[in-house]
């Protein structure tokens, strides 16, 4: 019996025909990586034991922040559930109550276009590390995320920024950076790659 609970992590696509979703998941990927799997995430908000079609998803999407039925919304594309391992269980209600609290505030569609840029900014740093040291004025080699590095994020309510503040201000867990910088595919890379850390609970693999 698969058992989703409050907080755990949900990765999936952006609706089907989202523009901005299409362009995350190319964008974020790395180098000689096909497109990426996912270019969304969110928190299990309200569950019922052992019913994943009545399991709900706290997501922050276009236009603003909400709380949906997953599979009505999902159920046509892949999904992958992670639990962090370390977190106490008191502390999934307050995950969960962070989330809430951004429910039908805007989506932040210039945060999008900045974390756009600055992938394609990442890998044209990658790809020849000939521009200036002082770009922007900031050192860029090894820094993921320039543009965003220079702004007060306090704010952001796009998806991953959203998941990875929560963790992180609530149970001190990161996803192999500072929220700031997460998008939905490091933070789903970083799961599957510590697994001493994250458990996959369910999936729903279309492919």
């Amino acid at each position: 019996m698969t058992t989703i609970l409050p907080a755990d992590l949900i990765f999936t696509q952006a609706q089907p025909g989202s523009w901005i979703g299409d362009q995350i998941r190319w964008w974020t990927r790395t180098w000689n990586e096909p497109v990426t799997k996912v270019s969304h995430v969110g928190v299990a908000g309200s569950v019922v034991y052992g019913r994943v079609d009545m399991t709900k998803i706290i997501e922050m999407t276009s236009p603003e922040g909400r709380e949906v039925n997953l599979l009505d919304y999902y159920g046509d594309q892949d999904i992958y559930v992670y639990r962090a391992l370390c977190l106490q269980p008191w502390l999934r209600p307050d995950i969960v109550e962070n989330m809430r609290a951004l429910i039908g505030k805007p989506y932040g569609y210039s945060k999008i276009l900045l974390q756009l840029g600055d992938a394609a900014l990442g890998k044209l740093i990658s790809a020849t590390y000939v521009l200036p040291a002082k770009l922007f004025g900031v050192k860029l080699k090894g820094l993921e995320f320039p543009l965003l590095s220079r702004l007060n994020l306090i704010d952001a309510v796009v998806c991953s920024q959203a998941v990875a503040r929560a963790y992180w201000n609530v149970a001190g867990i990161h996803f192999g950076g500072e929220w700031p910088s997460r998008n939905p595919d490091s933070m789903l890379d970083f799961c599957e790659r510590n697994l001493n850390l994250f458990q996959e609970v369910w999936r729903n693999d279309k492919r």
